[in-house]
């Protein structure tokens, strides 16, 4: 089939139009991150270098020359092709789950040796993926900055054809739950959702949320749930908006502390409870009397202390009557124009946590209207299916073309403990006890990231950015961008507040750019500790430093006179390594988001002072080869082993030649 190319111009997205010649021959194909186009051959698949969702069709395509099976992928039915030289290291979505596929499609990723090759070894694969819509197929899939790929779209049987939108890059699916092993405790829905009242303070009108949620246990162990002890789960709420570009959290609630389970099947999607603690239905998260404080629980191990009532002051009539403790939000946040919101849970557990299994944790549904009265307990609607993912990592996924999203995940520690449980295994309704055997698990804890760009049109970029704790006790102290191109200005940070007594300070964190900042922007929190009263019984406390705690997200912006390019940004830990095995370092990489042009090389201005001049003279070697032996990681990090473009968080020979090289060239 004979093809020619039409290309719209712009930077970074267009319109790919492949013709026959004839109306039976022609596939339009839309390119939303711009880069590549779909056809039916793998040998003349042209490269996606950015990720995106791509409109295309199978209809008129024709079959592989040699089909390769898989996944339930027929003999001889119409497939497309198209290949991926990955622009970062990420855990990816490749599927159909933006839209609804009337067809049985199948999704097959390959590993491709060149940009050129046929396809190699079969890596991923997928019939399904996305529960909530039949004949949608979606994988996750792993790959590697620079490496290339080719991803095929392909019928089940002869007769399934059809049109479709692939979406490729970070993101989030609903995907087929299988048995972990262990206890591993998810929010499988956001059910509800209430709105409790609201109060002045201070001028500002603030008001007090809930959100109801199901626990399920998806691992073959059961949980452990005794109320007034330390072997129970506890769930968390917070509340977000999205305007534009810009990603916020506005509202935070205590988290509650499980009380009561009722073993049942009540949702669809994972098949029937038939073990001890393996699905409950926790109802409306207001009950304040259950609602204890974020500070006293570690979420790498799920332990927090079992008389924590004794640490909080009694709820008073009142004011505190309708907000204290719950998930509270200033009234002047929920009424910004052209704003959408996302509700958000988590559920931690020791057992969850000793089995290495609390980074699935959070879940997020999209809020459709707030009530508008003040009175009573009144519903707030909530629309769409939950997603069992972080909210942040909701919003990426529904943003392919233009939100960019990193994780990093460190190993915290290892722990040995008794395993008391005889592994379940489908078919059986029950589980038994057997002698207490060792078991060593890896804890792992998580930090999602995501960036956005704004061309204001007057020659300048604004940079959104976003970090998420997912679940690390180490806190985040420090998060820097750059040295970066250009000129930076208007930087600000956003994060909500601590309320009711949760021993966390408020203070604002401090902004530095320019010089200061090597030419970037720097975003500290204040490592320092605060002397509170708080109400009898309680008295004198400390407040500990205003870290990015587990469960929190903070955003982040600043405008540069540079446009986007790939690149990366580092944060600081505020804590040391949980244990001896775990990871010692205290800087950690993002990689693969925005960030303003610049080259790697110019590091200073005369003089050596700091930020880029837009020249390479012998100033930026001598700041480069100061940092490099000072051990500045931000500054003198620009390359991984064998001279990769990816920093690997220390500092080697193949930093020095990676900089030299991009001096000279």
């Amino acid at each position: 089939m004979k093809m020619q190319r039409t290309m719209s111009a712009g930077v970074g997205t267009g319109v790919r139009t492949w013709g026959a010649g004839s109306a039976a021959g022609v596939m339009a194909v839309l390119l939303a991150a711009g880069g590549a186009w779909a056809v039916d051959e793998p040998a003349t698949a042209p490269t996606l270098t950015e990720f995106g969702t791509i409109s295309g069709s199978t209809f008129s395509a024709t079959p592989s020359a040699t089909n390769i099976p898989g996944c339930s992928a027929a003999q001889g039915s119409r497939d497309v092709w198209i290949r991926l030289t990955s622009p970062a290291t990420a855990s990816i979505i490749v599927g159909l789950c933006a839209t609804t596929t009337s067809w049985d499609s199948v999704v097959q990723v390959f590993a491709s040796e060149t940009e050129t090759s046929e396809p190699g070894a079969m890596i991923a694969c997928s019939n399904g993926g996305c529960i909530s819509e039949a004949g949608h197929a979606s994988v996750r899939v792993d790959v590697e900055a620079g490496k290339n790929y080719l991803i095929r779209v392909v019928g089940a049987t002869t007769a399934a054809n059809g049109g479709f939108f692939l979406s490729v890059g970070p993101g989030v699916l609903n995907e087929p739950l299988v048995r972990a092993e262990g206890t591993d405790a998810i929010i499988g829905q956001i059910s509800d959702a209430l709105g409790l009242g609201w109060v002045t303070v201070n001028n500002e009108v603030i008001r007090s949320f809930a959100w109801g949620t199901r626990t399920w246990n998806v691992g073959n162990r059961p949980m452990r749930w005794t109320s007034s002890t330390s072997d129970h789960p506890v769930i968390g709420t917070n509340l977000y908006r999205v305007t534009g570009n810009k990603f916020e959290q506005i509202g935070a609630g205590w988290v509650k502390h499980g009380f009561a389970v009722a073993n049942g099947t009540f949702d669809a999607g994972f098949g029937t409870c038939t073990i001890s603690g393996a699905s409950g239905t926790l109802g409306i998260n207001g009950s304040q009397s259950r609602l204890g404080p974020r500070f006293d629980l570690n979420p790498t191990t799920g332990a927090f202390n079992a008389g924590w009532t004794s640490l909080v002051p009694p709820i008073v009539t009142g004011q505190s009557t309708a907000l204290d403790r719950r998930l509270q939000v200033r009234n002047s946040d929920l009424s910004v124009p052209g704003a959408s919101y996302i509700a958000e849970c988590f559920v931690f557990a020791p057992d969850d946590s000793l089995w290495g299994n609390s980074r699935n944790n959070f879940s997020a549904r999209r809020i459709s209207t707030f009530p508008a009265s003040s009175t009573g307990s009144q519903a707030v609607g909530l629309v769409g299916d939950t997603y069992r993912a972080s909210a942040l990592e909701l919003w990426a996924a529904e943003n392919p073309t233009t939100v960019r999203m990193s994780r990093v995940d460190i190993h915290e520690r290892t722990t040995t403990f008794n395993d008391t449980w005889v592994p379940w295994v489908p078919g059986n309704t029950t589980i038994a006890t057997r002698t207490p055997t060792p078991v060593t698990r890896q804890q792992w804890t998580r930090f999602v990231g995501t960036s956005a760009v704004t061309n204001n049109g007057n020659g300048t970029w604004t940079y959104e950015y976003a970090l998420k704790n997912v679940n690390s006790d180490r806190a985040v102290s420090q998060i820097v961008f750059g040295p970066l191109g250009g000129t930076i200005s208007g930087a600000e940070l956003s994060l909500p507040a601590y309320h009711s007594g949760d021993r966390t300070r408020n203070a604002p964190w401090q902004v530095v750019t320019g010089a200061s900042a090597k030419g970037g922007a720097m975003f500290m929190a204040e490592q320092a500790s605060e002397s509170v009263t708080l109400p009898a019984p309680i008295g004198p406390v400390t407040f500990q430093p205003n870290n990015l705690m587990f469960g929190m997200t903070s955003s982040y912006r600043f405008t540069s006179t540079q446009p986007p390019m790939t690149g990366n940004v580092r944060f600081r830990l505020a804590r040391p390594a949980a244990g001896p095995e775990g990871y010692q370092g205290e800087w950690l990489t993002l990689t693969g988001l925005h960030v303003p042009q610049r080259n790697v090389a110019d590091l200073a201005g005369p003089n050596q002072s700091a930020g880029p001049d837009g020249e390479r003279t012998a100033d930026d070697v001598i700041v480069f080869l100061g940092a490099y032996f000072a051990g500045d990681l931000p500054t003198a990090d620009v390359a991984g082993a064998n001279q990769s473009s990816t920093p690997d968080n220390q500092l080697t020979a193949d930093d020095i030649i990676v900089y030299l090289n991009a001096f000279f060239s």
